[in-house]
């Protein structure tokens, strides 16, 4: 590949963070193929999305590994394992809250799919994500708002959910019934049944509209640690339409982070997503503005048009739905023909669906 200048569209940088991030979850990840300028070109992306330390695992036995870009990899994987493990000290604590122990709670996410990587503290997370028991969640809600530090900044982000929002067809007793109990630091935390643990991981992807790598690599890292008694029964229940969405993100692991397949039933995942698909989540992840909040809100069309006609293409383009979003809010399975109609349909009724909710509200 050419050396590459900031020219290089959000796509093209998009496959070098996929190119980087190949394996990378492994215990010998193998050694990437970049140049010096193609790291650097995509260095702003890996540190603002939190991947900075799977790269470097990909660079650090190469010449990269001693450029200047790759020691800023360097760096940035000894302040994310410094981060994990306060993180995990923070999860334990959370844990031990009267309130909170009652509730049962199971730990998803984050630190626990962190656990299925070779190495403390590669996988980063932001806050500390739990399942609770539903009668049981106002309690667990409470005994989290209670710790209050002096300091603002050192607060403990909870996020306590009493069902899974991103996997709606599982109860809170079948989740519950398989899941099992890992160490953590002194102690022990239980976390979901690696069944109910691939699951979210493809479906929580889609729901974001696939944006953040580290997501994608949560799934190849799963895949390839299923155990020989996996039940793909259990797995693959549940409503239809998500199961096929889940399947086309397992083949979107295999296509984009080479991803291995060998402890799935053949034939299970399709042979290849759509070229949309994937167009779209290569932009996202070469784009930096998608790791930096608050995210820009899209221009209102009509307020354009009052105010100034002239960026009325800039609105339309800030209101075009990504075709991930459109896809889900239609319910529609992933496929060739199903991205862009569901783009054009999203976006032409939407309007309307505004309108009428507005009159139905005002009618009460």
């Amino acid at each position: 590949m050419a050396l590459l200048d900031t020219t290089v569209g959000p796509v093209d940088r998009g496959l070098l963070v996929g190119s980087l991030l190949q394996g990378a979850w492994r215990v010998v990840p193998g050694a990437a193929s970049l140049s010096p300028n193609e790291l650097e070109l995509i260095l702003p992306i890996l540190i603002h999305s939190g991947t900075g330390s799977l790269a470097w695992r990909r660079i650090r036995n190469t010449p990269l590994g001693s450029s200047a870009p790759g020691q800023r990899l360097h760096t940035a994987r000894r302040i994310q394992a410094a981060e994990a493990a306060i993180r995990a000290g923070q999860i334990e604590r959370v844990l031990s809250l009267d309130g909170m122990r009652e509730a049962d709670p199971i730990l998803v996410k984050g630190w626990a799919n962190g656990r299925f990587y070779p190495e403390d503290g590669l996988r980063r997370y932001t806050d500390i994500d739990l399942i609770v028991r539903p009668d049981r969640y106002e309690a667990a809600v409470r005994a989290a708002a209670r710790m209050v530090p002096a300091d603002p900044d050192r607060a403990i982000p909870v996020d306590i959910q009493r069902n899974l929002r991103d996997v709606p067809d599982r109860s809170w007793e079948q989740i519950s019934a398989r899941s099992c109990l890992v160490s953590l630091g002194n102690g022990q935390v239980t976390v979901l049944g690696d069944e109910d643990t691939l699951r979210l991981a493809c479906l929580h992807l889609l729901h974001h509209y696939g944006f953040h790598p580290i997501w994608l690599c949560d799934v190849g890292a799963l895949l390839e640690s299923l155990p020989v008694d996996f039940d793909w029964d259990y797995c693959l229940g549940g409503q239809r339409r998500r199961t096929k969405w889940m399947l086309a993100v397992i083949r979107l692991a295999n296509q984009l982070l080479g991803a291995s397949l060998d402890r799935c039933p053949a034939g299970l995942a399709p042979r290849a997503v759509p070229r949309w698909m994937v167009r779209t989540i290569l932009a996202r992840w070469g784009t930096e503005a998608s790791f930096q909040h608050p995210w820009p809100r899209p221009r209102r069309i009509l307020s354009v048009m009052r105010t100034d006609p002239r960026r009325l293409p800039d609105a339309v383009t800030s209101q075009w739905p990504d075709p991930l979003k459109a896809v889900g809010r239609l319910g529609w399975p992933i496929n060739d023909l199903s991205g862009r109609t569901a783009q054009i349909l999203y976006f032409t009724a939407r309007p309307v669906y505004r309108i009428v909710r507005h009159r139905l509200l005002r009618r009460k």
